[in-house]
């Protein structure tokens, strides 16, 4: 799989989890990007019946990075800045 295909396993999978269907790959090319250990890393942002998801994956020829936040939405929607923060830092 390339960087958008196992990026969208990862998406399928997480949307999943919290309850809610999969999504296009039409959705996915509009999704926004976060840098994660240098790599640009597609953002994802989900709310479903069993929480709000904030996640990123960052997936290319040297591998895969999955970072991921699952809670309450008011919870998760106070610790975006942090989240988005904590993928930036991380370093390869």
């Amino acid at each position: 799989l390339d960087r958008r295909g196992l990026s969208q396993v990862g998406r399928v999978r997480w949307r999943g989890q919290i309850g809610i269907e999969p999504t296009d790959a039409a959705d996915l090319a509009q999704a926004a990007s976060v840098q994660v250990a240098g790599r640009d890393a597609i953002l994802v942002e989900c709310e479903g019946p069993k929480g709000t998801l904030l996640g990123a994956v960052a997936c290319d020829a040297e591998g895969s990075i999955f970072v991921k936040l699952v809670g309450p939405k008011d919870r998760v929607a106070a610790q975006r800045s942090a989240f988005l923060a904590f993928c930036e830092s991380l370093k390869d």
